[in-house]
């Protein structure tokens, strides 16, 4: 038996799930984007100099 294949909607479709509002999935994504920094940072891996969040929103798409 191969690798396990999702379908393109599975995200949506989990999303849909866990959150009653769709905004919400964009707050979860920032806020594991810090915890992960954090512990790069903690870790030693990165400086917290040079550690951001960029985030980009293209109004016509």
């Amino acid at each position: 038996m191969g690798e396990p294949v999702a379908g393109k909607f599975l995200l949506e479709i989990l999303t849909k799930g866990m959150y009653s509002n769709p905004m919400h999935v964009y707050r979860e994504y920032i806020q594991n984007s810090t915890d992960s920094i954090d512990k790069a940072v903690a870790s030693g891996v990165i400086s917290s100099s040079v550690a951001a969040i960029h985030i980009q929103i293209d109004g016509a798409k």
